[in-house]
């Protein structure tokens, strides 16, 4: 017999998505994209490291820059980490955008479904504190 799906644990499960994607959102630009550059890439030019994440492209504007700055947080200033992270992205852009935006959720996927609703809301609270202190960071 299959396992019976919990309603409203998926419904709690998706509410914390959302809320954690609409305080992320606003980061999804060039604006920040090419901050970023410039604070990771010093060495680099803008134009040099746009070259490598304009090779990602999706149907949608919004995911395209998330999963390029994505892909800069996965990178840690490294222009080979880069290319590979956008050729990953290129493959499937969850595999980029999942272990940048929820690495603790990533780690372990069982694990995390397993734990008590707190608990997620706590592993997702810690994920998107270290995304907005990356982001942020100066």
């Amino acid at each position: 017999m299959p396992a019976r799906i919990d309603r409203a644990a998926e419904a709690t499960g998706i509410q914390r998505g959302t809320r954690q994607l609409s305080i992320m959102r606003s980061f999804f630009n060039r604006e920040v994209v090419e901050r970023i550059i410039k604070r990771d890439f010093p060495q680099r030019s803008v134009s040099e490291v746009m070259d490598i994440l304009d090779r990602y492209e999706a149907a949608d504007e919004e995911l395209s820059w998330r999963t390029r700055l994505d892909a800069l947080k996965l990178s840690e200033g490294s222009l080979e980490k880069l290319n590979q992270q956008i050729g990953e992205a290129r493959r499937d852009f969850r595999e980029v955008v999942m272990p940048a935006e929820t690495p603790r959720i990533f780690a372990d996927v069982v694990a995390y479904a397993r734990l008590p609703e707190d608990e997620k809301d706590r592993t997702s609270q810690e994920d998107l504190n270290e995304f907005l202190s990356w982001v942020q960071r100066s």
